[in-house]
């Protein structure tokens, strides 16, 4: 008995010394021995790790509000713009819940990567794709430089790091930002605001690869293939946008249209629809109940034609003719000769460099 209790303080030094190398294995990405149990390799692998939750802070603290600042400037103009950002950022997401559940590929990890970040490629075209006023072009590549900051997730130094590379990105966003400071300064609080939004999203960004992703994008070393995981992400994700439009009504059909006429009713219950004629079945003109109107003679409508007199051609002004030789150019010059003048003209050229201009003479 004295044994065991001697031993029990350095058990419970052993466990907390072998979790804490477990957690700096995790964070290096290096693969554990088979000490571990099963129960905490399928903990890791189904919990959200503390990156995917730091992303999805980050997602809600940064850039909600400029999906909600995009819709606020320009009358609504460039909400679409707010809405592919938010698609971009959701795809990253994909990507960094698939690696805290899965090994990091066994091959090029850019490469392995490339294939899911099609989303992100997508919303930058549609966003360069965009028929808008040209007085947006500013606002335009200060998102599509901060949507570049995205890549950091294929970096792995050296030489470069994921945070220099989003620190050159929001540098080139900041660039174009200022110049939309300086223009609404004073003018259009909205406008500030937005660019206000941008440099939260970088400073974040920054923040958040810094604590989880400083040497890049940090795998589970127990997780399954990284394959699975997107797939299963994937899945997830469709799951979750099919159950949210059940919930809002979104799924179309009689359903939806009744809840979309319902939502355009006034406080009276009163609609588009309130006050209007009823048509009986003997006015509905494809029933055979149906009589005709009375007075459904249309009054002949007069047209009147305008008549075009042919207008009398300008006479053709008459210039004086001319044929004569000049010394610049080394040429003969005959214009405006007509029938009076004879019906030939004879020149006599003497140097076979010598040309003949001819302009407007009757035949």
């Amino acid at each position: 008995m004295s044994t065991n209790n001697a031993v029990e303080p350095l058990q419970d030094l052993l466990g907390s010394i072998m979790s804490r190398l477990e957690a700096l294995e995790s964070a290096a990405g290096i693969e554990g021995g088979s000490s571990v149990t099963t129960t905490s390799a399928t903990a890791a692998v189904t919990e959200d790790s503390p990156a995917v939750k730091a992303y999805d802070e980050h997602f809600k603290k940064d850039i909600i509000p400029l999906v909600s600042a995009c819709a606020d400037i320009g009358d609504g103009k460039f909400e679409v713009v707010g809405s592919h950002f938010k698609s971009a950022w959701e795809c990253v997401r994909l990507i960094v819940v698939a690696a805290s559940k899965s090994k990091a590929p066994t091959k090029d990890i850019p490469a392995a990567l490339m294939p899911h970040l099609k989303p992100v490629q997508t919303a930058l075209e549609s966003i360069r794709k965009l028929r808008l006023d040209r007085k947006w072009d500013m606002h335009i590549k200060s998102v599509l430089e901060l949507v570049t900051a995205l890549s950091w997730i294929l970096i792995k130094p050296p030489p470069q790091t994921p945070v220099t590379f989003i620190k050159e990105a929001i540098a080139s966003s900041t660039f174009w930002s200022n110049k939309i400071r300086k223009e609404f300064k004073g003018k259009d609080d909205k406008q500030i605001h937005f660019c206000n939004c941008l440099k939260a999203i970088g400073t974040g960004l920054v923040d958040y690869v810094t604590k989880h992703h400083i040497t890049g994008l940090t795998f589970n070393p127990r997780g399954i293939s990284f394959e699975e995981a997107a797939a299963e992400c994937s899945v997830a994700k469709k799951e979750e946008s099919s159950t949210s439009k059940k919930k809002s009504g979104g799924g179309g059909g009689v359903g939806s249209l009744m809840s979309e006429l319902q939502g355009k009713q006034t406080a009276d219950k009163a609609s588009a629809a309130t006050g209007l004629r009823k048509v009986t079945r003997d006015k509905q003109t494809w029933r055979k109940e149906y009589k005709g109107e009375k007075s459904s003679a249309v009054p002949a409508v007069k047209t009147t034609t305008k008549t075009m007199t042919p207008t009398a051609a300008k006479p053709k002004k008459v210039l004086p003719p001319i044929c004569e030789y000049q010394n610049r150019g080394n040429k003969w010059v005959i214009e405006h000769q007509t029938k009076k003048e004879g019906p030939t003209i004879t020149i006599e050229i003497k140097d076979p460099k010598h040309q003949v201009y001819a302009f407007d003479c009757e035949d």
